[in-house]
């Protein structure tokens, strides 16, 4: 009898570290989870009928898995002549800091664990509207101390 209750409790321990041990993996700088808690894309195309090209295009909804400072670096195929970018922090739009070029973005953001974050492409004119949609080409963070990561799941050649 003493056996089995020796045994049910080291099982217990051993399956406790286990479980412990698979909470407490440390995610890569590089991965998408290690930055966003979660991440979704939606694609609203543009409707003459409803004339809706304020939310026509495409949307990346991200929730901040920490708090932290740190810079987001966006290349996306718009041109700023018939397609943009905005990037909204909790409904209130951020302000891209550098002029980098046609496609590229980047923001400063000091973000609080389960801030929402919302980029939107979009059209200007509803005469440029398509069924495709925009392409995040490389999407970039740079941590507090000024390394860059960046994310594997959005670093795709532009088409």
């Amino acid at each position: 009898m003493k056996k089995a209750i020796v045994a049910v409790i080291l099982i217990a321990v051993a399956a406790t570290v286990f479980v412990m041990a698979a909470g407490c993996e440390d995610r890569n700088p590089s991965d998408t989870e290690y930055w966003f808690s979660e991440d979704a894309y939606e694609f609203v195309p543009y409707s003459e009928e409803d004339s809706n090209i304020d939310d026509a295009g495409s949307h990346w909804y991200f929730t901040s898995a920490k708090t932290v400072n740190m810079t987001m670096s966006v290349r996306l195929n718009v041109n700023n002549y018939s397609s943009a970018a905005y990037l909204y922090v909790n409904g209130e739009q951020a302000k891209s800091e550098a002029e980098t070029g046609v496609y590229t973005y980047v923001y400063k953001l000091s973000l609080n664990r389960g801030d929402k974050i919302e980029l939107h492409a979009f059209w200007v004119n509803p005469l440029y509207a398509d069924d495709e949609g925009f392409a995040i080409s490389i999407l970039t963070m740079t941590d507090e101390s000024g390394k860059t990561y960046s994310l594997e799941e959005y670093s795709t050649a532009l088409e």
